[in-house]
């Protein structure tokens, strides 16, 4: 598969996608599974997160971007990331940019 090929079927793919199918497969893990718990409470923990976002024009122009010691300035969007700190799991993460419906 060529580059072109796999950006041009990438853009194909929900924004979603991902987002969607962790929250499905973390209500179905609480549905099914007796999960720990301290004292009755699940106990989560959150987090901030950088995604790194596709190296195009638009996306630079609309989000800047970040350097460090390796890269030169790659554009990055920031999120939150929900843990069960128990299970092990993510339990929802979410960027802070707005996604397509």
């Amino acid at each position: 598969m060529t580059a072109a090929a796999f950006f041009k079927a990438r853009l194909k793919f929900s924004a979603t996608a991902i987002i969607d199918l962790n929250r499905e497969t973390t209500n179905y893990f609480y549905q099914h599974v007796e999960a720990h718990t301290w004292h009755g409470h699940r106990v989560l923990a959150v987090d901030g997160v950088k995604y790194p976002l596709p190296d195009e024009d638009a996306i630079h122009a609309e989000f800047g971007g970040q350097s460090n010691q390796q890269t030169d300035e790659v554009p990055m969007a920031l999120g939150s990331a929900l843990y069960d700190v128990h299970q092990k799991i993510l339990v929802d993460a979410q960027p802070q940019i707005p996604l397509p419906d």
